[in-house]
This record gives C-alpha cells, sequence and structure tokens, in this order.
C-alpha cells in the first residue's frame, strides 16, 4: 500500500465511482477552502496504482503556531472495510507525523452509527462497534460534544430521507400530510423560483444574516457564500430563491377563482342531491380561500412591493446525496410556505439526479433534552425520513509523533 498526495482529477475519477461521499470531499471543496486562504491537501491510500480511500484534509491554524489537521466526513473509500479504514490511519498518522507542526488530528468519518426512525427505534450498525475499536486502538479520542456547542465540529446526526428506487410521485406521497399541505399552499400562491447566479450571492448572504438575527442561532454554524465558491462548485451548488412577483401570482389566483366559480355555477344547474351539495359545499370554501389567499398577495404586495424575495437555500449534489446545507427566510415567507416550495423543486431535482438519499443534514441527537433546535427537528421530519448517526467527532493529540 502506497500512501501519497493525490492529484484532482485522480480524486473526481475515484468519487465518481464511490457509493457514498459528502461535497467536503471533493477537490471544489478544497479549491473553495483555498480561494479563502486556508491550507490543504487530498490524501490516498493507493494499492497497485488503485485508489482504495482518499481524504481531503484542512490544516488550520492551532495554539497560535501549530497546526490541527483536520478531516470532515472522510475518508472516502471505494468499498467501506474496517481493515482498510486500519490501514488509512496508520499510514495518516505516520505521514502527519513527518509535518513537525501539526500536534492535532481531528476526525469525522462519515461511517454510520445507527439509524433511529421516527418511533425512536434504534438499528444499530453491526460494524459500529468495529470502527471504535480501530478509532480506540490508533489513539482517537471520541468528543461528546455537538457540532453548535463548539466551532470546528462536524453534525453526528443527519436527517436523511432515501429516494432510492422511487418516482417522484412515490416520494411525494411518503411525506407527511402537513408537509404535502405546505407545498399545496406556496403552488396555490403562484411562488416562483429561480436559481441564483454568482454575482447574486449577496441576496442569499444578507436573507442569511437576517435569519441568524431572527433566530439567535450561533454565528458559526452558517456558512456566508463568496461569488468565487459559486463559480469554483458549477453545477453542484444551487441556490434556489423563492420568491412573490404580483402580476404572476393574481393571475395564477384569478384563474383559480374562476375555476370554483365556474363548478359553481355547473353544479347550480345540475339536481339538488345530497352528493352536489356536497360538492357546491366544497367548491364554495375552495372559491372563498381562492379569494383570501388573492386578497393576502394583494395587500401585502402594496405593502412590501411587486416583487419580493421570501426565502433562499443552499443544496450540494455528489453522486449519493442531493444535500441541503443551510436556509435563510425572512419572516414573512412563513405566510407562503415558501420553503416548502423550495424542497418541492429540489426533491424534484434530486429524482431527476438519480442520488439516493434527500439529505437534510445536521440535527441534534433525537434522545437529547433542550437541544434548543425542536423547531427545525419538528420541521425536518415532515418529509417523513430518519436520523442517520455518524460515528462521531474524534480527535488525538499528535506532539509525540513530532
Amino acid at each position: 500500500m502506497e500512501f501519497r498526495v493525490l492529484t484532482s482529477a485522480e480524486v473526481e475519477s475515484f468519487l465518481s465511482a464511490s457509493n457514498d461521499w459528502l461535497y467536503n470531499q471533493s477537490p471544489a471543496s478544497l479549491e473553495v477552502f483555498q480561494s479563502k486562504g486556508g491550507q490543504g491537501e487530498i490524501v490516498g491510500l493507493v494499492d497497485q496504482g488503485k485508489i482504495v480511500a482518499s481524504a481531503r484534509v484542512n490544516y488550520l491554524p492551532y495554539r497560535k503556531i501549530f497546526l490541527s489537521a483536520e478531516i470532515y466526513f472522510g475518508p472516502v473509500f471505494d468499498q467501506t472495510q474496517p481493515e482498510i479504514f486500519d490501514q488509512f490511519l496508520s499510514a495518516l498518522q505516520v505521514y502527519l507525523g513527518h509535518k513537525r507542526r501539526i500536534i492535532r488530528l481531528r476526525l469525522s468519518p462519515f461511517l454510520v452509527r445507527a439509524r433511529i426512525d421516527g418511533a425512536l427505534e434504534v438499528s444499530p450498525d453491526p460494524l459500529a462497534e468495529r470502527y471504535d475499536q480501530i478509532l480506540a486502538d490508533h489513539g482517537l479520542n471520541r468528543l461528546d460534544l455537538n457540532y453548535d456547542q463548539m466551532a470546528g465540529l462536524q453534525a453526528s446526526y443527519f436527517y436523511v430521507k432515501d429516494l432510492e428506487g422511487q418516482n417522484e410521485d412515490e416520494v411525494r406521497a411518503s411525506l407527511t400530510v402537513n408537509c404535502r399541505n405546505h407545498m399545496r399552499t406556496a403552488s396555490r400562491f403562484g411562488l416562483k423560483i429561480r436559481f441564483l447566479k454568482p454575482d447574486e450571492v449577496d441576496i442569499f448572504n444578507q436573507m442569511l444574516k437576517a435569519t441568524v438575527a431572527r433566530t439567535g442561532m450561533p454565528e458559526f454554524v452558517v456558512n456566508y457564500l463568496t461569488k468565487q465558491e459559486l463559480e469554483i462548485y458549477g453545477d453542484q451548488l444551487k441556490l434556489p430563491l423563492a420568491y412573490i412577483e404580483r402580476d404572476h401570482s393574481v393571475s395564477v389566483l384569478e384563474e383559480q377563482v374562476a375555476e370554483w366559480q365556474a363548478k359553481l355555477d355547473d353544479l347550480a344547474t345540475k339536481s339538488d342531491s345530497k352528493r352536489n351539495q356536497a360538492r357546491a359545499r366544497e367548491a364554495e370554501a375552495a372559491l372563498t380561500a381562492a379569494r383570501r389567499r388573492q386578497k393576502q398577495v394583494v395587500d401585502f404586495c402594496d405593502s412590501q412591493g411587486d416583487l419580493v424575495n421570501l426565502a433562499c437555500s443552499q443544496y450540494l449534489f455528489t453522486g449519493s446525496d442531493c444535500i441541503y446545507l443551510q436556509s435563510a427566510a425572512y419572516e414573512e415567507s412563513f405566510l407562503f410556505s415558501a420553503v416548502y416550495a423550495i424542497h418541492g423543486l429540489m426533491i424534484h431535482q434530486a429524482v431527476e439526479a438519480g442520488v439516493k438519499r434527500y439529505n437534510m443534514f445536521a440535527v441534534s441527537d433525537p434522545f437529547a433534552e433542550d437541544t434548543g433546535d425542536a423547531q427545525v427537528a419538528q420541521f425536518k421530519a415532515n418529509f417523513n425520513g430518519y436520523t442517520m448517526q455518524l460515528l462521531g467527532n474524534y480527535e488525538q493529540k499528535l506532539s509525540f509523533l513530532a
């Protein structure tokens, strides 16, 4: 086995054939990090010319004159095997040992500890204990902290929804009733969605700042983007923006009003049966609701403007995941279920891309009390997925290797 620095082309080819990896491990993510002044590289374990494991390593300032080597959701394997993980860690420690300034290693493997369903039934991964032992044997200690408790830690719990083997109709049918209703609400209001271009990134950043101020979330858990970052990631990174445009929404609602009025008029010509009476009541209620939405749009646009941005989200695609990384929304967006409109579109794109997971990223430990993000967890639970618990964050002081 050979352990060495890999080229971007080698990593791209390796990742294209790998089953599970997150955006943090791509050459584009390294380029973004370096564009912001960071130091890093992608290293790999190579067996007879074939890459069997790779990892992007960041070298971050630590205690002024030293460095911390950090691997986020890596390494990536061609086939996940404890033996390969063991060999990778051995080679990595030797490699880092030759870099005299590095005195700490942090690692958060993209390996599953357990699956936790909505009823909090836990299904442990049978290999988790083996990986725990390997990490312990190599002197790595697990940090019992959540990602939002210390800067630099990675999320140990993801909320995900499996898409593999399902078409879009099947995926939508599997969402909760509440989720589907919100998506219908956004559609009835005639919300529009477009993708921000790199030179429009400030629209997202300004909305993100407003969200931080509104929610009180820790500043270090959000990621403000740059134009260069969007250009580097290209089509892998998407920023869908949901907005309301007066003329379009009013037109959509006028069609709804006309449609329900026509149904009422038609029912008025039919027999006065109990069935038709029930249909008339349903049509009358729908007509009233459409008129109410129409007035709501007009009143909102009279006070806010003819075109109003409501919500924007950041997504990154890999071969295995459509990853919902972060979302920004103004308070007014909740009137129109704008964030759900974005999810509806991105579920469509995820199915079209053929990824196996709609990955809604970080949540807190579902068994912990008073985590402070109950609303986030409840929102994500609307998508009827499950919590994927990863092995967690590990740390080792490397001074003994120097």
